[in-house]
């Protein structure tokens, strides 16, 4: 039976590979040609009747395949599958990592074609707290807001703003702040509104303050502050760096277990530094931008980095 299912497998693998082909062809070739594009259509049509008898997550991979093939970029297409994948995950899978990332695929790739729709179902998504899992390492939820919330905005701009805020306090309320997703958003609400833009920085960093401890919390966040800190009053900026310095300052207090090891590089044109320590990094990423608010606040953070080594190249940076 396991040899008659791999062999299965392998038949399957085979028909997408060469449905992959031919519509790869179509792309080339000139548009009037429709036959290599139906023979395409044929053979995944084919894939699925074959994997019909296949387990939950075996049919899952197996949709995932499919929409990664250029037929699954078409619209229709691309609609039918992932909306299928993802009813797939709902009522037939586990709860846990697998079944989140399954729906983060299916609603990044709804997300490409019917954006709208992939709106819809947004907080229909497994939160974090539906499965147990000591050292969470992300929110999979983020992936899909990093694909889906530039598109409501360029579709609807200040319209959809309340729809977004609505996503992302959800995220925050329930697992981890979209914080990469809502740069832009900030960076585009600016240009309109400075005062709710203000408002987004502000909940970004409340929800910071009161996130479960994601192994990429402290990244994103930095990673946010950098991307806003042009956009916004500098009295904002302040707030937010102020705010994970201090977080980051009682995890050196309160060690967590189950905290992800932090071991990061970083290289420019004098050499490469390890770092062992978040925090340092974080200093690291944010000196020259805490130089520009205030140089005397700059030298004090300088000054707690321990490394000699990394408080050398931070000093260098802000020469």
């Amino acid at each position: 039976m396991m040899l008659f299912r791999s062999l299965l497998k392998h038949s399957i693998s085979a028909a997408l590979l060469l449905a992959l082909i031919l519509f790869s062809g179509v792309r080339i070739r000139a548009t009037s040609s429709k036959e290599p594009k139906s023979e395409g259509e044929r053979l995944i049509a084919q894939a699925q009747a074959i994997s019909s008898g296949f387990s939950p997550e075996e049919r899952a991979d197996l949709l995932l395949d499919i929409l990664d093939t250029p037929a699954g970029r078409f619209v229709d297409n691309g609609r039918k599958w992932s909306l299928e994948l993802y009813s797939i995950s709902r009522r037939q899978l586990q709860p846990g990592p697998y079944r989140a990332a399954v729906q983060k695929n299916a609603l990044i790739d709804l997300a490409n074609v019917d954006p709208v729709k992939a709106a819809q179902l947004f907080k229909s998504q497994d939160t974090p707290d539906m499965w147990n899992q000591p050292g969470r390492v992300e929110d999979y939820r983020a992936w899909v807001a990093r694909a889906l919330f530039p598109k409501l905005w360029d579709k609807s701009g200040m319209s959809s703003l309340i729809q977004l805020k609505d996503f992302a306090d959800w995220m925050g309320g329930t697992g981890e702040y979209p914080y990469v997703a809502m740069i832009g958003i900030v960076q585009a609400v600016a240009k309109v509104d400075e005062t709710r833009a203000e408002q987004l920085v502000s909940d970004a960093t409340g929800f910071y303050l009161t996130n479960p401890p994601f192994a990429n919390k402290h990244r994103e966040f930095t990673t946010f502050i950098l991307g806003i800190a042009d956009h916004v009053h500098s009295s904002s900026t302040r707030r937010a760096i102020e705010a994970e310095l201090d977080a980051l300052e009682s995890e050196k207090k309160n060690t967590d277990p189950n905290q992800v090891k932090f071991v990061i590089q970083a290289s420019d044109s004098r050499g490469t530094v390890q770092f062992n320590q978040q925090a340092e990094y974080v200093v690291y990423r944010l000196l020259p931008l805490i130089n520009r608010l205030d140089p005397e606040w700059a030298k004090v953070c300088e000054s707690q980095i321990r490394s000699a080594a990394i408080s050398a190249r931070t000093r260098t940076r802000l020469n």
